[in-house]
């Protein structure tokens, strides 16, 4: 609704070209620090607290965003946004919690999740436009994503009940929860207001992170950096190829647009089928990062404008089983830890999805500098090459780590199994 008019805003606030990308900056690398903290702070806390948190602080932060009148007041409201805009983290956390018992279940969940934020970048961004032309509009589209974030904290405080989320929580979680803890109450006492769900001990937040299983997730993130970064790479560049190589008209680079956001809603009704069907989700995601290497090379050597529109039907496709597969597999992989090590690993679900966010962060931040500077050195056609190199790096980390292979990592099933012994 608001992100493609961030940038503008802030160069109409007087900042500079280079100063409005600094801000982007920002808050990419703020996200990139604050991601894991705000999961793991959420595994020690209900995730109810954590998401009402979050939606309070982010709507007061585009609130604040939309009544700005200067640059400094830009910033204020970017960093505050950049530490607390985490609830699809936390959201993700709890999905996984609800569906630890099935891998399937866990999959269909996520997928489900991510289906209906797609429906939000097919109706936000055309919303967002209209609402930015008329006067004032930008303030107006802000204070109103401010509000549907203060709204939707009002929709967590009504309808997601304490003992459900305890009850979905990591048995860490369960096993250290104490009495004065518990957020039964409908409002909150002056008593808890030193309690450790509003006091966030860094020190020991930090030290928490040693208990990552680190062994089984170094390839699935360093995997998910490369994937990320060349969707991130090619959609930075996505704009730029239809109106040099093809002459789109913006009505058609948004008609475009949308048809894509359509085909990931979609997608993500079909990923509790797919995982079913493979039983594995690491072949399962081998396999959707190497159709995601094909469908990337088709798009840069397209030679028209009805091609690219076909081979963007499997890109969506594999880049939304990509996504729930990696989540899947890295919340899994954190799990499969010697039996002493269980319960730590079971409670580090929000920390370890919050790192998967502070790896995409990453990509974030670097894959626009680098389509840039590819971009006016190579031409218009080098970010998608780079892009295809990035996903083929994907597929390599995930073969040299054997993820996928039948002789390299277990179906699920066969995990859940040792798990019960």
């Amino acid at each position: 609704m608001i992100m493609p008019l961030i940038l503008p805003h802030a160069i109409e606030l007087g900042a500079s070209p280079t100063l409005a990308g600094i801000l982007g900056s920002v808050y990419g690398g703020l996200q990139l620090v604050s991601s894991p903290i705000i999961g793991k702070w959420s595994d020690g806390v209900s995730r109810r607290f954590g998401l009402l948190l979050c939606m309070i602080f982010t709507g007061l932060g585009y609130t604040v965003l939309g009544l700005c009148s200067s640059v400094l007041a830009f910033f204020i409201s970017r960093f505050i946004l950049g530490c607390f805009k985490h609830s699809q983290t936390i959201s993700r956390a709890f999905l996984s919690d609800e569906g630890e018992s099935s891998p399937s279940g866990q999959s269909i969940l996520l997928g489900n999740f991510n289906s209906f934020s797609a429906i939000g970048f097919i109706l936000g961004p055309v919303v967002g436009g209209h609402m930015a032309e008329s006067q004032g509009g930008f303030s107006l589209v802000a204070c109103t994503a401010g509000l549907v974030f203060l709204l939707n904290a009002v929709l967590v405080w009504c309808m997601v009940s304490q003992s459900q989320t305890e009850s979905s929580g990591s048995p860490m979680q369960k096993k250290n929860s104490e009495p004065q803890l518990m957020r039964s109450e409908t409002a909150l006492s002056m008593e808890k207001v030193g309690s450790e769900e509003l006091n966030l001990n860094m020190s020991k937040v930090l030290r928490s992170f040693k208990d990552f299983n680190w062994s089984q997730l170094w390839d699935l993130l360093l995997m998910r950096f490369f994937a990320g970064f060349s969707m991130i790479i090619f959609r930075t560049n996505f704009t730029m190829v239809l109106k040099l190589k093809f002459s789109a008209s913006p009505s058609t680079i948004g008609y475009m647009t949308s048809f894509s956001g359509i085909i990931a809603a979609l997608s993500g009704f079909c990923i509790g089928y797919l995982t079913k069907r493979y039983k594995n989700n690491a072949r399962l995601l081998l396999h959707a990062t190497i159709f995601q290497v094909a469908a990337l090379a088709c798009l840069t050597v397209a030679p028209s404008l009805s091609l690219l529109l076909l081979a963007l039907v499997p890109l969506n496709l594999v880049t939304s089983v990509s996504r729930v597969s990696a989540t899947t597999l890295t919340v899994r992989s954190a799990s499969a830890s010697p039996a002493s090590d269980k319960e730590k690993s079971a409670a580090s679900v929000g920390g370890v999805i919050g790192l998967g966010q502070s790896v995409m962060a990453l990509a974030r931040m670097s894959a626009p500098l680098v389509a840039g500077v590819a971009q006016e050195v190579a031409g218009v056609d080098a970010p998608a090459y780079i892009s295809v190199l990035s996903a083929a790096l994907a597929v390599g980390v995930m073969v040299a780590s054997g993820r996928g292979l039948e002789s390299g990592v277990p179906s699920e099933e066969s995990c859940d199994k040792d798990k019960r012994e």
